[in-house]
């Protein structure tokens, strides 16, 4: 790839815009990857039937793309990026990149795209659907203000809603005046974002007319209140005077999230977001979780401490591993109250990401 000055990459972005038509430890009890500390939110969004008088009929909205697959998409581009010795960062409406001085997505529609040499509309969607030819849905590259072994990916779903990675590694502008992508080559990433893509989504009910909305369900968000009642339901606590005294045992709850989790330095992987509740002293108790946005988590047995040597033993820690992922259990937290878990999540420190 060609060194590129500044000056050429200014001109680079004049010509496309001229030419425009339409358009980121081994610690005592696991091994984490990329720990995050962004703010939580502070109340929990309950599953429910949310709806508006509609007058006119209504059609089904068959949705490709939510929250969840987004969170799934980031663990995953966190891993293959690891393999492929790159770090990517995610790009979306609120946070455009910077590749070459170009913006995406919030420079979508400004420059005439090309993909596999086929002139081709682009648009941002959040939900996989629109009238674009691709209908991006997460950005990532691994470059911030430069080009130099850059690389911007944009996930995309097709008019025939098939989920497409395109790639540009484009740093000058060319004859035809286009930005040119073409499908990426790189199976694993296609792959994994199918896997990803082909995950139902539940469906929206839309009137033809007055645009009235009925939303079947909505995610639990991750919290503390959250983490609070996924603790309660972990050890059985029934009562108000149970959670006292169990949290007089205590010096503390701390809870943190992650993208993925790798469970000791077995290699095994729980390859979707993650929240690690663990209590000071250690002997109190940890709780791991993910949450499945419905009323449940899936609570992963792991031990607060690795003192079976067999853990460091390439085969037999992995299978050990792999038990847990096996052994992981769904529990129904709906049913425990606010004001019942409020208490412990006041009681706990740390930060949740959403």
């Amino acid at each position: 790839m060609k060194t590129f000055h500044w000056i050429t990459l200014a001109i680079f972005c004049v010509a496309l815009s001229a030419c425009a038509q339409t358009t980121t430890t081994k610690s005592t009890t696991t091994s984490q990857t990329q720990m995050s500390t962004t703010s939580s939110k502070p109340q929990e969004t309950t599953s429910s039937m949310s709806t508006q008088t509609t007058t006119q009929t209504t059609q089904a909205v068959s949705l490709l793309w939510d929250a969840q697959k987004k969170q799934e998409l980031a663990a995953f581009m966190q891993t293959w990026g690891e393999s492929m010795n790159q770090q990517y960062t995610s790009y979306d409406e609120a946070h455009s990149s910077n590749y070459a001085g170009l913006h995406f997505p919030a420079d979508f529609g400004q420059y005439t795209m090309a993909v596999d040499e086929v002139t081709a509309t682009i648009a941002w969607s959040t939900n996989g659907l629109g009238e674009a030819d691709y209908n991006v849905v997460a950005v990532y590259c691994d470059v911030d203000g430069g080009t130099i072994g850059g690389h911007l990916y944009l996930f995309a779903f097709t008019q025939t809603k098939e989920p497409v990675v395109l790639i540009t590694e484009q740093n000058q502008a060319m004859p035809d005046n286009r930005l040119h992508f073409t499908k990426t080559k790189n199976k694993e990433l296609q792959a994994g974002f199918v896997q990803i893509a082909r995950t139902p989504v539940v469906s929206e009910q839309t009137t033809t007319s007055e645009m009235t909305v009925a939303k079947l369900s909505q995610p639990i968000e991750n919290s503390k209140l959250l983490a609070a009642k996924v603790w309660i339901k972990h050890y059985n606590l029934t009562t108000a005077q149970q959670i006292n005294s169990a949290m007089q045992a205590l010096v503390a709850l701390d809870v943190y999230s992650a993208p993925s989790l790798q469970i000791w330095s077995t290699g095994v992987m729980i390859n979707k977001p993650v929240t690690v509740i663990t209590a000071s002293p250690l002997a109190g108790g940890m709780v791991t979780y993910h949450n499945n946005e419905d009323g449940t988590v899936m609570d992963y047995p792991i031990p607060t401490h690795f003192q079976d040597k067999n853990w460091d033993d390439p085969v037999k820690g992995k299978q050990m591993a792999n038990d847990i992922l096996d052994q992981a259990k769904t529990l129904e937290i709906s049913d425990i109250s606010d004001e019942l878990a409020e208490p412990l999540a006041k009681f706990m420190t740390g930060e949740i990401s959403q």
